[in-house]
């Protein structure tokens, strides 16, 4: 399982033994500012046509790791 899932389910069971009704609003609030501080993106025809190819290669395993991205990189820059 995830880290991050975890620590999901710890808050959730945490949440779920609070007995005070402040302390759940004050929570709530919390939540619901962090919900609001990001805006929607949209994305043109463009981009969500490059994001499927791009998770297509992933599937395919038709990437490069950071490590052999690095060494490309340095062979470039070393015939410049």
């Amino acid at each position: 399982m995830e880290t991050i899932d975890i620590q999901r389910k710890n808050l959730i069971k945490k949440i779920l033994a609070v007995p005070n009704e402040r302390i759940l609003f004050e929570l709530d609030n919390l939540l619901n500012k962090f919900e609001t501080k990001y805006d929607i993106v949209y994305t043109s025809i463009e981009q969500k046509k490059a994001i499927n190819q791009g998770l297509a290669d992933i599937r395919k395993g038709d990437f490069y790791s950071e490590e052999e991205l690095d060494s490309i990189d340095l062979q470039w820059l070393n015939e410049k």
